[in-house]
């Protein structure tokens, strides 16, 4: 029918028909380009996740040698407080003939407190790094 009339079809074949396919080809185009990119930002996605993965657990080992290395820090601080004390300080008033600083007798004390309650601390958080084991151990087995 639309073939019959001659402006109709003129009209048709030359403009509908072109404009129909170039907006088809348009759209397909701008489809195509979007789901190109949908897939490279997924791609990037999984390298920025693969990458916090990755630098999380070099933190937290970062973070477990830090905290070992206080540890020893604080303890050989520790020990050097107690041998400056129990050395110069003590010696110095125990050959002067004084009678011992209560301040003195009280820091021989507190290192030696000191030192016992952070081992106490070294051993529980053993502990409770066993007790944590066992129980992913225990719900494996389960």
């Amino acid at each position: 029918l639309i073939q019959s009339v001659p402006l109709i079809s003129f009209w048709y074949d030359k403009i509908v028909r072109v404009v129909m396919g170039k907006l088809i080809t348009s759209t397909g185009d701008f489809l195509y380009s979007a789901v190109e990119a949908a897939d490279k930002m997924t791609a990037k996605g999984r390298e920025i996740h693969q990458l916090g993965v990755e630098i999380a657990s070099d933190n937290i080992n970062r973070l477990h040698e830090y905290r070992e290395n206080l540890q020893v820090n604080f303890n050989t601080g520790v020990e050097l407080i107690q041998g400056y004390v129990n050395t110069r300080a003590v010696g110095l008033i125990e050959n002067s003939g004084l009678p011992m600083p209560k301040a003195i007798q009280g820091a021989g004390a507190w290192i030696v407190k000191s030192r016992r309650e952070s081992k106490e601390r070294e051993e529980l958080e053993k502990e409770k790094e066993r007790e944590a084991l066992e129980a992913l151990n225990q719900q494996g087995r389960d």
